[in-house]
């Protein structure tokens, strides 16, 4: 009797796995109930349900009354460029693998409108890019042109919000990789080339809240001018810009700077450690308030050669203007790459301006200093140097001086990598979708039969054991 009622039992389990599984199955991907993720395949079939180019999908969502919490899952490819408009939030548009995925930008002179900045545009609201390659060519039109850009005169970045994630963004001499002027960007895991300036803010009316962190790592930037670079000018701010666990070389012709301002009337962190440097120079602009540095540049960082920090104030006085500082470990000296560039033909250094940086190099180096201060002749004729030329002046390392090893770097909490000397392992994620409808629910139901019948097996096998 025991043994047919243990059958009877596995038999309505089954029963009732059946029913869910097919209830689940019911109603179409549109339906608030089902999984929000649609698939695009640039190699679809006509009669195909998936789309064929990423901004298809975009305008899909876009003509939904929920605009909110999508998924868009490319396939390897080569894809258009797109823009994602203002009141889509919370998408994510995934590609299958990273050298697959391939999204063009900046090939071209044409623009649908005047806030179209060549490349991929982001208006919308937490919005997250993963596991692509965007490649960019060299055609811009505007100032904010970008291969992924935020800009929007319109309404100035409010509401506009980006990550960028596991993606690979190549140029061809382009200005910008990445351009912000909004809420809140983010950038980990990736790998940036052949920009002048790979990551590029002009926030002049943004702010990191106060409690906040912005985050830069895990990231590999190679060939560019600057690697981050930009300022911060709106609100009270109080919050920190982390820079951290990247790789970024420049050249022994051409230093890669990573700088940070704040604006007088905004409060800014920046938090600059664990990277790997190489031909670098560091520069912090008007962050020289209590907490605003939160790491200490020369000391924080593994530094290979080439690498100084600088330290400044705009405007400048007297006492303090522009300081700048090389590792107190290994030796080398203070090289004038730009000297013509300081002087008055730009219109705002004084008279007998190069005359002045060369006396205060050559004595820095005489003395053997890895410090230069460069205020003024007097306090009626500063001289602006970082603060105007970021080229002006080179700290060269000597070249039989040994180049530290990096250590690795853990890669930020819940990215599924390890850095070493900031190179981000990605941990594979799948292309596939959660299974719904007819196949899903089948799958279900198979998995539920196959269960109930071990459970029943079981019982009777401690049956015939008694």
């Amino acid at each position: 009797m025991k043994r047919w009622s243990f059958l009877i039992v596995a038999f309505l389990l089954v029963l009732s796995v059946v029913t869910a599984a097919l209830a689940e199955g019911e109603g179409d991907a549109g339906d608030a109930g089902a999984a929000k993720t649609v698939i695009v395949n640039a190699g679809a079939a006509e009669e195909s349900a998936e789309f064929k180019t990423i901004q298809a999908a975009i305008d899909s969502i876009a003509g939904k009354e929920d605009k909110t919490g999508w998924i868009i899952l490319v396939k390897n490819g080569e894809y258009d460029r797109f823009t994602v408009p203002k009141g889509i939030g919370a998408l994510t548009i995934q590609g299958e693998s990273r050298d697959g995925v391939v999204v063009k930008t900046l090939m071209n002179t044409e623009r649908a409108s005047q806030w179209d900045n060549g490349g991929i545009n982001i208006h919308g609201s937490n919005v997250t890019l993963k596991t692509m390659t965007v490649l960019a060519g060299s055609s811009t039109v505007a100032w904010a042109d970008a291969a992924i850009s935020t800009h929007h005169g319109a309404f100035g970045g409010s509401g506009v919000s980006l990550t960028v994630e596991g993606c690979t963004v190549t140029g061809e001499n382009a200005k910008y990789g990445i351009f912000w002027d909004c809420d809140r960007v983010e950038v980990m895991n990736c790998t940036i080339s052949g920009f002048s300036n790979a990551i590029e803010f002009m926030c002049d009316n943004h702010s990191i809240p106060a409690g906040e962190t912005y985050k830069m790592t895990g990231n590999t930037i190679m060939g560019c001018g600057f690697a981050v670079h930009g300022y911060m000018g709106g609100g009270e701010g109080g919050g920190v810009l982390e820079i951290s666990g990247n790789t970024v070389s420049g050249t022994d012709a051409l230093r890669t700077k990573v700088i940070v301002q704040q604006n007088a009337a905004n409060t800014l962190k920046a938090d600059i450690k664990n990277n790997r440097f190489e031909n670098v120079v560091i520069g912090l602009v008007n962050l020289r308030g209590e907490g605003e540095t939160v790491s200490e540049p020369l000391e924080a960082n593994t530094l290979g050669k080439n690498c100084f920090y600088v330290e400044a104030i705009e405007p400048g006085t007297i006492d303090f203007y522009s300081t700048y500082r090389a590792p107190q470990s290994g030796n080398g000296h203070w090289e004038l790459t730009g000297i013509d560039d300081f002087e008055v033909d730009w219109g705002k250094n004084p008279d007998g301006t190069k005359a002045y940086i060369e006396d205060v190099v050559a004595k820095a180096n005489a003395a053997g200093s890895k410090t230069l201060s460069l205020t003024g002749i007097d306090e009626n004729n500063l001289i602006k140097t970082f603060t105007w030329f970021k080229d002006g002046i080179y700290w060269v390392t000597d070249p039989d001086e040994p180049m530290p090893t990096p250590e690795p770097t853990p890669g930020p909490t819940g990215s599924g990598s390890t850095i070493i000397a900031g190179t981000p392992t990605l941990t594979p994620i799948p292309l596939a979708p959660p299974a719904t409808g007819d196949a899903g629910g089948f799958g279900l139901c198979l998995a539920a039969a196959a269960g109930a019948a071990l459970l029943a097996a079981t019982c009777v096998s401690r049956r015939k054991e008694r």
